[in-house]
């Protein structure tokens, strides 16, 4: 298994991801992740911006770019971290404005 990264750099896909706790039965997903690079997961007490910013603030380089989807918890995470933030509106029909794209593509 490998081990998770010390810091993100570059450009930071960030996404919430809400998983029931339920503990039956086991996944086996047998296929290539979608994008190369490191991931890192987190559990949150909620989905708010002081919370994302607590996960993120030991592990996201200061000359990152956080790349996210409208919710709207993330530009205030970025000030805070003092780095650009870039959000993609999907309900709007936007995937990808230049370099960014957090859908994964």
């Amino acid at each position: 298994m490998r081990q998770a990264p010390d810091r993100l750099a570059g450009i930071v896909e960030v996404d919430e991801t809400f998983i029931l706790e339920s503990r039956k039965g086991e996944w086996k997903l047998d296929h290539k992740p979608r994008r190369a690079g490191e991931t890192l997961s987190h559990t949150l007490p909620a989905i708010n911006a002081d919370s994302v910013k607590e996960g993120l603030e030991p592990v996201v380089a200061p000359d990152a770019l956080l790349v996210s989807d409208a919710n709207r918890c993330y530009p205030p995470v970025a000030a805070a971290l003092d780095i650009p933030h870039e959000s993609i509106n999907a309900s709007a029909s936007q995937r990808v404005r230049g370099a960014a794209h957090p859908d994964g593509q």
